[in-house]
């Protein structure tokens, strides 16, 4: 049986997680959802997704921190980083790390599907 795309989505909005998560589930992805960075670390070790997209400012661990505990473990999905506002910390990180999308919110869900189809 071949094993379907994996998705992880990091937000401490429960409507972005709901909304994205049965999208990208209407497009036959397997999806798990996490509210946090401690969270999504511990999804992203279980379930070893495809793609991450995560929210930046969230409680208990933010979505950079999270990024590289899971690259610590040699784990490497392609990461969408979702955020409303720029920081000089996060355009560094993005700067620092090219392979990184980011998405500025709010986004539209077909952008979302085209930059996955060209993946």
């Amino acid at each position: 049986m071949e094993k379907k795309v994996g998705i992880l989505v990091v937000d401490d909005e429960k409507s972005i997680r709901l909304i994205l998560g049965e999208y990208f589930e209407s497009l036959g992805f397997d999806v798990f959802v996490a509210e946090d960075g401690e969270e999504g670390v511990k999804s992203a070790n279980e379930n070893n997704p495809d793609f991450i997209f995560t929210d930046v400012d969230m409680p208990k661990m933010g979505g950079l921190e999270m990024i590289q505990q899971i690259w610590k473990k040699g784990k490497k999905p392609k990461i969408f980083i979702m955020s409303g506002r720029s920081t000089d910390e996060l355009e560094k990180f993005i700067s620092d790390h090219q392979e990184i999308i980011f998405l500025e919110k709010p986004f539209r869900l077909s952008k979302v599907e085209l930059l996955l189809k060209d993946l």
